[in-house]
């Protein structure tokens, strides 16, 4: 059995590389993701919704700034950084490098993520980009 430190590493190089292999080890078969951009449960949807930030930042790279884990939840703040180089929801890509802080509450069953909120300002995003004026 895993701890929720090996978890959130998986987790993390999983958004680090895209890599869907990663995305059935580490989600149960009914995963819930609490957040404004997915509403459909299940890998399937997270698996889609990670593809298409990977396709707009081929760079991203997220960096955890700090962790605190506790019974079966972990809560992680972490810096996800790109270059826009592909459209992302109907915005033609920018060229524009981001960063966004953010934070993710991650709920575990055993060795599996089953539950997840997170917490970004998309309106950070789109003015970044420049989407916004």
């Amino acid at each position: 059995m895993r701890n929720s430190g090996d978890v959130v590493s998986l987790w993390l190089h999983w958004w680090n590389t895209g890599d869907t292999a990663i995305a059935d080890r580490i989600y149960a078969p009914d995963y819930r993701r609490n957040a404004t951009d997915m509403s459909e449960s299940g890998p399937g949807p997270v698996k889609r919704l990670v593809a298409m930030y990977r396709a707009a930042f081929p760079d991203l790279h997220f960096e955890v700034e700090g962790m605190v884990s506790e019974g079966d939840t972990a809560a992680v703040r972490r810096v996800a950084a790109g270059t826009h180089q592909a459209p992302l929801l109907g915005l033609p890509a920018t060229n524009r490098h981001v960063s966004l802080i953010g934070c993710d509450v991650l709920r575990l069953r055993g060795d599996l993520i089953a539950e997840s909120w997170s917490y970004y300002d998309r309106l950070a995003l789109m003015e970044q980009l420049q989407a916004t004026r």
